[in-house]
């Protein structure tokens, strides 16, 4: 092993310096900070399963289902709605104030936590959460060697991380994860120290 990813989707803070802790007491190899940035994840008070032709509503605050980021105004009724790396296949039917109606292309799970993603669609949501510029002080305040962020769509993405991790003494990775990201890939790899090619996300993305 000659390098550790630090996956800041899931744990706390207290856990990922416990996790850089034990990685510099166990060896000298560089450690990658993996943030989130504008990627979207299901959030769901209940597990459940799904049948195809199911009719659910997911809003983007509290409701028993929603979405942890808003792309309400990047959608339209017709679009589809890929979850848990295009497990589970939604359509948008109904677009109402705050929530979307969607029905089950595919049988499915609901499950808290799951990726979500939108193929095609130029999404508006920021580079950056709160969560995320604390995991860059986190950063800075460890000195690890690699900051890597995930789904980076153009230039804009780079130049609001290298603005908000301003004292950063390491390097900047950018993922690819989606179409946006590999249109916009020239002028990613002219900021990026490094690129990361997100397999998962990106082949549900688009076709090989």
């Amino acid at each position: 092993m000659n390098g550790a990813r630090i996956n800041t989707a899931y744990g706390t803070i207290s856990q990922y310096k416990d996790m850089i802790e034990t990685i510099r007491a166990a060896a000298d190899i560089p450690i990658i900070v993996d943030i989130k940035g504008p990627e979207i994840r299901l959030r769901t008070r209940a597990n459940r399963t799904v049948k195809k032709g199911d009719v659910l509503s997911a809003g983007f605050k509290n409701e028993p289902i929603s979405f942890s980021r808003n792309f309400l105004n990047n959608v339209d009724a017709g679009d589809n709605i890929l979850i848990d790396n295009g497990k589970l296949r939604m359509r948008i039917t109904e677009k109402h104030e705050n929530t979307l109606k969607l029905v089950a292309l595919t049988p499915g799970e609901i499950d808290d936590g799951k990726g979500v993603n939108i193929p095609g669609k130029k999404l508006t949501i920021p580079t950056l959460s709160p969560r995320d510029r604390e995991m860059l002080s986190l950063a800075k305040e460890k000195d690890v060697e690699f900051i890597a962020l995930s789904f980076t769509r153009n230039a804009r993405d780079l130049e609001n991380l290298k603005k908000q991790a301003h004292g950063f003494n390491g390097a900047t990775i950018a993922k690819i994860e989606n179409s946006e990201g590999v249109n916009n890939f020239n002028q990613i790899l002219n900021l990026a120290d490094g690129i990361m090619i997100a397999r998962g996300d990106l082949g549900v993305e688009i076709e090989p």
